[in-house]
């Protein structure tokens, strides 16, 4: 559309660098004055033409500087996230590490104190044995003790008696 218009602004122009060439001549007639006039006109509209092209080639200058801030700004907000993206990837897998070493940490403590535990009720339980065992063998010992000192009272008695008798027959 621009380009329409720049040569239709262009043949204008050629149209009216005619008419002044005529005019030059000195071969102006009233024709040629209402065409110098329209030709003053042309001349501005190609002027007024040019500046509407230039401000639009400055207002397009300065979109594609903006498009550019933006596509750099668009990079660095990409390597921003990027970083971003590997610092919480590398956190996740350190904190997901983390938690595969205290479970396994602890299914080992845990195995480890039920290890523990199942000694330690053995060992109770030897212990609980040994103890009723030894109870046993304890009243054991003293049914025995008792029985002798049965026996050892009985003989006592009987060894007194025994020298009472002896006594009464001398």
């Amino acid at each position: 559309r621009e380009a329409n218009e720049v040569v239709a602004l262009i043949k204008s122009a050629l149209a009216l660098a005619s008419l002044y060439q005529q005019s030059a001549l000195g071969k102006l007639s009233a024709k040629a004055a209402a065409e110098d006039a329209e030709a003053e006109g042309l001349k501005a509209a190609v002027l007024a033409a040019r500046k509407a092209l230039k401000d639009r080639e400055w207002s397009l200058v300065e979109a594609k500087h903006k498009a550019q801030q933006l596509e750099d700004e668009r990079l660095r907000q990409d390597c921003h996230i990027r970083a971003l993206q590997t610092a919480l990837d590398k956190a996740v897998s350190s904190r997901s590490e983390a938690e595969k070493r205290h479970l396994v940490a602890y299914s080992t403590a845990d195995a480890e104190a039920a290890e523990q535990r199942g000694e330690l009720r053995r060992k109770l339980s030897e212990a609980e044995v040994a103890r009723d065992q030894a109870v046993a063998q304890l009243a054991a010992a003293e049914q025995r003790l008792e029985e002798a000192r049965k026996v050892a009272l009985r003989q006592e008695e009987d060894l007194r008696i025994q020298m009472a008798q002896r006594d009464c027959e001398l």
